[in-house]
């Protein structure tokens, strides 16, 4: 019996047939782009809840391009867009938001700069992202009350913000960069390559950076990191070794292993989803058999969300993706899934407690047991 209850939250429209890049809040909302077809780029940004599309922004069919979406728990979108002339002759991008209807625009190319790959909004209204500006300088900003704070820049100590791992879950160009991430204090954790040649995970508020990781010891590689409001940071890496696994620091602490390829699974490939309980979701693949699946500790079994081959809106898992914006802090899961009858759709995942079981709780099955027991023996 599966430990959660799954709902399928992006619906089939007349202007888009394929959902992906979903991200979720606290109340359960999901967030998540849509395509007119898988060919396309995103042209959507729609949330639900699980009673159907609700429409942040339409530049169906290709008229506009849309992706790198986030919702906080004030109900407030972000997202960025890329909008063409009619003649598809000049453009421009930028970075957004979306509340109760009304669209602001953060920062955008006709001013300093001229491009943005990725960008998260947290529950203070502060916007990170990642950007190129016009005289080819790369880096990390945050914008919060119309103030920009540049956190990493090519023209410091890094020398580019692109990540070690193809990280899957991000839909829209430039993938290869960096997916930053801040936490409702403003901190943010990137990943970058420094000026050496080292490339490794920093954190940065705007007066300086500090190291969490690096590869001038035992990591080779790294995924883009998250860091979650207690101040931990979970990222993936590949060691020296050629081993990979999930990794967590702590604040003041060393880094710890969170799981790794030594056990049942063999590969992982996702941004971890990392809550303020510690908790992480991941997508993994196992030794037994090579199936991929979502989990969230180390055990297959009693730790899996969903997995190829299980079934699903009355078809069942060809495929998943999951990323850095997947997990809330109720334990709610939101994902990808493509599905064995060629629909691509965002679903979200509900953990089941453990007191019911099949509809029934513990607490009543056990009654039930007692007065069997009585029962018994009255009637001996």
């Amino acid at each position: 019996m599966s430990r959660y209850k799954f709902t399928q939250i992006s619906q089939i429209s007349t202007s888009h047939s394929v959902f992906r890049g979903s991200a979720i809040n606290d109340k359960g909302t999901v967030i998540f782009e849509g395509f007119v077809d898988q060919n396309l780029p995103p042209s959507g940004i729609f949330t639900g809840s699980g009673g159907g599309n609700t429409k942040v922004v339409d530049g169906s069919p290709i008229n506009h391009i849309f992706f790198s979406s986030t919702i906080n728990n004030n109900n407030t979108k972000s997202f960025i867009g890329v909008f063409y002339s009619p003649d598809y002759a000049q453009s421009y991008t930028g970075v957004f938001t979306e509340k109760n209807g009304k669209i602001t625009t953060i920062v955008d190319s006709n001013r300093e700069f001229g491009y943005f790959s990725h960008a998260k909004l947290n529950n203070q209204g502060a916007i990170v992202f990642n950007a190129l500006l016009d005289t080819t300088e790369a880096g990390i900003f945050v914008n919060q009350n119309g103030k920009t704070t540049k956190i990493a820049s090519s023209r410091d100590r890094f020398s580019n913000f692109n990540v070690g791992f193809r990280t899957v879950g991000t839909d829209g160009p430039a993938s290869a960069f960096s997916v930053p991430s801040i936490n409702d204090a403003g901190t943010v954790a990137f990943h970058a390559t420094l000026d050496t040649g080292a490339t490794g995970i920093f954190l940065g508020r705007g007066k300086g950076t500090v190291k969490v990781a690096d590869s001038t010891g035992r990591f080779r590689s790294f995924s883009s990191p998250v860091i979650n409001n207690n101040g931990t940071v979970a990222f993936l890496a590949q060691l020296n070794n050629g081993k990979h696994g999930i990794f967590k620091k702590r604040r003041d602490q060393e880094i710890e292993t969170y799981i790794d390829d030594s056990g049942p699974f063999s590969f992982f490939q996702s941004i971890p989803a990392l809550n303020d309980q510690g908790q992480i979701a991941f997508l993994a693949y196992l030794h037994a058999g090579g199936g991929s699946g979502i989990y969230t500790g180390k055990n297959p079994v009693t730790n899996k969300v969903i997995a190829v081959g299980d079934p699903l809106a009355n078809s069942k898992v060809v495929d998943l993706v999951i990323d850095g914006r997947g997990l809330n802090n109720t334990g709610q899961v939101t994902f990808e899934a493509l599905l064995e009858n060629g629909q691509t759709a965002v679903f979200r995942a509900d953990p089941v407690s453990n007191a019911n079981v099949g509809g029934v709780s513990v607490l009543a099955l056990s009654m039930f047991a007692i007065l069997g027991l009585c029962w018994r023996r009255r009637n001996r």
